[in-house]
């Protein structure tokens, strides 16, 4: 999964990993940290970090040394969603021209005499060409949106593991 260019302030705590991981697990379960799953191979853990289209996820990665944890953030970027977009979007193109040249067909006697690959000259660059910046966009404003829920999320994660260590 790709990563997405933004930094986020490490956090220092004075447990171990697995300390801190029992600590956000139980917050989870009390509904404050919304997707939370344990990492598996590279990261300590995950949560959600909802995009407007696509979504992202918040990864934490541990490092220790004199027995205090340092937790590094980033976020990235889950495929499932744009994967599905990508193949509905090509998908989504074909069927719409022979749709099109049939009912242009049906309901324009001028356009009967034209060539069937008239359609495609001007149906397939229209459906193509905005593609690459519907993307942009789509991409863009998720990964803003994405960016303001990782903050409320570190927010969760620093006040729930703050407390834990004053406790």
């Amino acid at each position: 999964m790709p990563e997405v260019d933004v930094d986020f302030p490490a956090l220092t705590i004075t447990c171990s990993p697995e300390q801190a991981l029992e600590r956000l697990e139980q917050a989870a379960k009390r509904g404050k940290l919304p997707g939370f799953e344990r990492g598996a191979a590279g990261h300590l853990f995950e949560v959600d970090a909802y995009g407007a289209i696509f979504e992202y996820g918040l990864r934490a990665q541990a490092s220790t040394s004199k027995g205090n944890t340092t937790l590094a953030f980033s976020l990235v970027l889950r495929r499932k969603i744009p994967a599905i977009f990508g193949v509905v979007l090509l998908l989504s193109i074909w069927p719409g021209m022979p749709m099109t040249d049939s009912m242009l067909r049906t309901w324009s006697t001028w356009y009967d005499s034209l060539p069937s690959w008239a359609t495609q000259a001007w149906y397939v660059p229209l459906m193509v060409l905005p593609l690459p910046w519907m993307w942009l966009s789509w991409v863009r404003s998720s990964r803003r949106a994405a960016n303001e829920q990782a903050k409320v999320q570190l927010e969760t994660i620093t006040t729930v593991l703050r407390d834990a260590m004053a406790a």
